[in-house]
């Protein structure tokens, strides 16, 4: 799949700021002296879904790049307002995880990214997209089971003061604690589903997981032209652990739940998740409503920076 595109230096460029972001840094400062030599304006989000309306905007008011600053939900909303247009994105991390950053390969530093402009092309990589239920689009994951409890087990006081640690001690309690639940799943274009009983099931775009550097698999990519279907078989006292090590591991070089007792993987384009009752499931790292769900690939959804020639 040829998803890469050289692109031209923008002369038009909007810039999208949450100015709440988690992560502290003189972002306007730098704004300001990368694009001394750009026609450009900037929007700042105060509330819910301010991003996807702006993304929107920008690309029906003629810009040539759009740049977004803030966590992954607020780059979320933008790309949601920019799927289908051939305007590219420029995403700065400014949250607690930066997933989409990392996923995209750029760097943890928005200065070092806004000094990607000063070359005169660029690299655009198409990024696929995740939809659910024909309504709700996700570019990382979504799932129900273990990640739901985990955020259901980590307070916002939590997630303020300890950023992912937090998260990766609701994750441990949620692997010791976490009930099976019975799933149907219908992998693309089947008529009988599968039944198992699972602790939880992710279907993913993207192959980081937000805890250290773990990831799915080292060939998971939001440019694959898949989704990746993880079902989580094993929780207790072992699985804990064994995750802990994974997520230990992760710090130093890059790990992954290939060969793990903890996960069984599928690719698919489509999937259909059925429970006996609803169980919420989470996209993104927000709980958006709960199961049957009908889960599809958006491939090629939206263009991204991603650095530049080689």
């Amino acid at each position: 799949m040829n998803n890469r595109y050289e692109i031209n230096r923008p002369g038009k460029v909007s810039v999208i700021v949450n100015p709440a972001s988690g992560s502290p840094y003189p972002i306007l400062r730098e704004l300001n002296a990368a694009l001394t030599d750009f026609e450009w304006t900037i929007e700042v989000t105060r509330a819910p879904g301010d991003g996807t309306r702006m993304g929107r905007a920008a690309v029906e008011s003629g810009s040539e790049m759009v740049i977004a600053y803030g966590g992954d939900g607020t780059l979320l909303e933008v790309i949601n307002g920019m799927a289908g247009s051939r305007v590219p994105l420029l995403v700065l991390g400014g949250g607690t995880g930066n997933l989409i950053a990392s996923e995209i390969g750029l760097p943890a530093d928005p200065a070092e990214t806004l000094a990607l402009l000063k070359k005169p092309t660029l690299i655009a990589e198409t990024v696929d997209l995740g939809m659910i239920n024909q309504s709700t689009c996700f570019i990382l994951r979504c799932g129900c089971g273990l990640e739901v409890s985990a955020l259901e087990k980590t307070s916002y006081e939590e997630k303020s003061e300890w950023g992912k640690l937090a998260y990766i001690k609701g994750m441990l309690k949620a692997l010791s604690e976490q009930e099976p639940i019975d799933f149907k799943i219908w992998i693309d274009d089947a008529v009988e589903p599968i039944s198992e009983k699972a602790m939880a099931i992710t279907v993913a775009n993207a192959g980081r997981l937000g805890v250290g550097d773990l990831r799915i698999a080292p060939d998971v990519s939001m440019s694959d032209g898949y989704l990746d279907i993880c079902l989580f078989q094993e929780t207790g006292l072992a699985a804990a652990v064994e995750f802990f090590s994974l997520i230990a591991d992760s710090d130093s070089t890059p790990a992954d739940l290939t060969g793990s007792s903890l996960v069984r993987r599928q690719q698919a384009r489509k999937v259909r998740i059925e429970t006996p009752n609803p169980v919420n499931f989470q996209a993104d790292g927000d709980i958006v409503g709960s199961t049957p769900l009908e889960i599809e690939l958006i491939p090629e959804a939206v263009w991204m920076v991603k650095g530049l020639p080689t």
